[in-house]
């Protein structure tokens, strides 16, 4: 038993090492790769924001139970959309823009460079990860990046929710004295509930939509990279979506809730059920493009990194 120990454990340091190797290079991609997608639909996370923090303008629904979740005019898109033109113009839709890119970067360069990283030491002696792995791998990748997770999505709320109470914040740094360090990562343990599971599900589903879409072709084309990241995003954003609203209710400003379960409890008796859903559709339409944009990116700069033949992509 000792000496299968210490032969596996040798014979894995040469797949550890190659691991450690590309880890830095695919954090810069990662984090290239986020800014990208991140710019491309920040509008909708403004629109999210405002839909799931309660101070989106008032709406009385006439459907009750799923499908209030299904109706259009539960999620109340229009009636955000003309509220924020109204009281900032186009620009209101990037308010918070600027602390999200600058937390986006090392989000997503540890989000996509640690699920690689574990994937590729998990993986068997053909390069192939399990399911379960992958959802390990997928788990590990949610823990990491919530450090960075934490604080600048707690930003992006307070400047998007202060702004529709008719109290913009002029400066990050300004805001940044203002919270703290503990204020920037207040709600971090539902920002964690959420980005782990919704990294597991993301991560596992996604490689198994690559591993179908390759089938026995030699490399995967990249427009599946890009279709796996759109159709796993869309499934992680709903499963993850009740977790965000009570995060999002969380970090809002003034928010009344004493924390996770308080928010709960009291979301459910005041607004039923359907409100875990707010935005579920808003989310989806976020995440399912952020995620596929970014993972397109990031799988280009490492097939460019690897070889400098375009014809090779």
């Amino acid at each position: 038993m000792a000496n299968m120990s210490v032969e596996s454990i040798l014979s894995s340091q040469p797949k550890r090492e190659a691991a450690f190797q590309t880890l830095l290079q695919n954090i810069l991609f990662g984090g290239m790769a986020g800014v990208m997608g991140t710019s491309i639909i920040f509008p909708l996370y403004t629109i999210k924001t405002n839909l799931q923090s309660g101070h989106s303008p008032n709406y009385t629904p006439t459907v009750k139970g799923v499908a209030s979740i299904l109706s259009v005019h539960q999620w109340k898109v229009g009636p955000v959309i003309r509220s924020i033109i109204g009281r900032e113009g186009w620009r209101g839709f990037y308010r918070g823009l600027t602390p999200t890119l600058l937390g986006v970067a090392p989000e997503k360069a540890i989000k996509l460079s640690v699920n690689d990283f574990l994937s590729s030491i998990l993986c068997d002696e053909h390069g192939k990860t399990s399911f379960m792995n992958s959802v390990i791998a997928g788990g590990g990748a949610g823990f990491c990046q919530v450090i960075a997770t934490c604080p600048m999505e707690m930003l992006m709320i307070t400047f998007q929710t202060r702004s529709s109470l008719g109290q913009p914040v002029h400066s990050v740094v300004q805001l940044v004295k203002e919270l703290g360090l503990g204020g920037m990562y207040k709600g971090l343990m539902a920002t964690l509930c959420r980005d782990v599971p919704f990294s597991m599900i993301f991560f596992s589903v996604n490689a198994q939509l690559k591993s179908i879409f390759q089938g026995s072709s030699e490399k995967l084309a990249i427009s599946y990279v890009f279709l796996s990241g759109v159709g796993a995003g869309s499934l992680a954003a709903v499963l993850s979506t009740p977790m965000d609203v009570i995060k999002t209710r969380l970090q809002s400003a003034h928010s009344p809730y004493k924390g996770i379960v308080d928010c709960f409890i009291r979301t459910l008796h005041e607004d039923g059920i359907t409100k875990f859903f707010s935005g579920s559709v808003a989310r989806a339409c976020i995440v399912s493009p952020l995620f596929g944009i970014a993972l397109l990116f990031y799988e280009l700069q490492k097939r460019l990194a690897s070889s400098p033949k375009l014809n090779h992509i």
